[in-house]
């Protein structure tokens, strides 16, 4: 059977999104107001229409210094079927853009 199988970020890149970017709450107690729990800020999502529609979902985070996160397609192998592997892209604040956790081949070649 074919199918898409979306792999995303590398561990650490999930990491640094959650402990860099910014949250807001996404659970708030109806009494007292009180935020339960947080959710990433999401900017923006774009739908990448690739694979009869079945592409990835990339999203755009804030950091907490104000800086742009963008989720990239670094390559989509094929291992019956497409795999999506992605990494991140930092716009800084002197508009300079810095790729953060690429994957390495041997990484990738785990999940082949």
């Amino acid at each position: 059977m074919r199918s898409y199988q979306p792999v995303g970020l590398i561990a650490g890149a999930k990491n640094w999104v959650e402990e860099n970017c910014v949250k807001e709450p996404d659970l708030v107690c109806p009494d007292c107001h009180c935020v339960i729990s947080t959710r990433l800020k999401v900017l923006e999502v774009h739908y990448e229409d690739c694979f009869d529609g079945a592409g990835p979902s990339l999203k755009t985070w804030e950091t907490k210094d104000g800086k742009k996160v963008r989720e990239k397609i670094q390559c989509s192998p094929w291992s019956s079927g497409p795999m999506v592997f992605h990494y991140l892209e930092v716009t800084n604040s002197d508009g300079t853009v810095e790729e953060k956790f690429r994957w390495t081949d041997e990484e990738m070649d785990s999940y082949l």
